[in-house]
C-alpha cells in the first residue's frame, strides 16, 4: 500500500514539474513572444557602419517611418511622419536604436549612392515585421562580412536609384500583440 502512495506522490510531483515548465508557454488567449529588437545594416556599407536596431515601444499611433540610404554612407537617414529622427552613431559599437511602434509602416529606400538592407536574423525579422509587397527580394547573405553580424543574415542586394528615382528596398509593418495571437 505504501508503494502505491509513494508512486502516486512521485507521479503528482512529476506532473507538477511538467506543468510548471509549460506554464509560461502561450495559450490560445495569450500573444506569442515576438522579437523586440531587430538589427539591420546596409548590405553595401555594413555592418561596420549604417547599423541600426529597431526597438519596439508601447503606445502612440502608427506612423510612416522612412529609412533612406543617401549620399551619407555612414548612416541611414530616418523620418517618422516626415520628422527627422535619424540616430547619430550607427556603428555596431554605437548601439544606435530606432524606436518603432506596433502598426508602424517601415520603408527602406535608396535615393543616392548604392545601398541594400540586411537583417541580422531572418527569423527575428519575420517574427516582428510583416513584409509587404513592393521592394526587392530578400535572400540569405553568406558574404564573409556578415558571418559575425547575426545568426541568420538575410536581406536585399545593394541598388542605386534608377533614372534619378528612389528605389524601394523593403516595406514592412511592425507587428503588434493583436496580430500575434494563435
Amino acid at each position: 500500500m505504501c508503494n502505491k502512495w509513494a508512486a502516486l506522490a512521485v507521479t503528482v510531483c512529476l506532473l507538477g514539474y511538467v506543468g510548471l515548465a509549460w506554464s509560461d508557454r502561450p495559450t490560445g488567449d495569450q500573444p506569442r513572444a515576438t522579437a523586440k529588437e531587430i538589427k539591420f545594416t546596409c548590405t553595401q556599407h555594413g555592418p561596420t557602419m549604417m547599423t541600426l536596431t529597431l526597438v519596439t515601444e508601447a503606445g502612440g499611433s502608427p506612423r510612416k517611418v522612412v529609412i533612406t540610404g543617401a549620399n551619407n554612407v555612414q548612416r541611414w537617414m530616418v523620418t517618422a511622419d516626415g520628422m527627422d529622427v535619424t540616430p547619430s552613431d550607427q556603428t555596431p559599437a554605437g548601439n544606435a536604436t530606432l524606436k518603432v511602434r506596433a502598426g508602424d509602416t517601415l520603408t527602406w529606400r535608396v535615393t543616392a549612392a548604392k545601398h541594400g538592407v540586411t537583417f541580422a536574423d531572418q527569423d527575428a525579422a519575420e517574427a516582428a515585421l510583416e513584409f509587404q509587397p513592393g521592394g526587392k527580394n530578400r535572400v540569405p547573405r553568406p558574404e564573409s562580412k556578415f558571418q559575425t553580424f547575426g545568426p541568420k543574415p538575410w536581406g536585399t542586394d545593394a541598388f542605386s536609384p534608377m533614372d534619378g528615382q528612389p528605389v524601394t528596398l523593403a516595406v514592412a509593418k511592425v507587428k503588434g500583440a493583436d496580430k500575434e495571437k494563435k
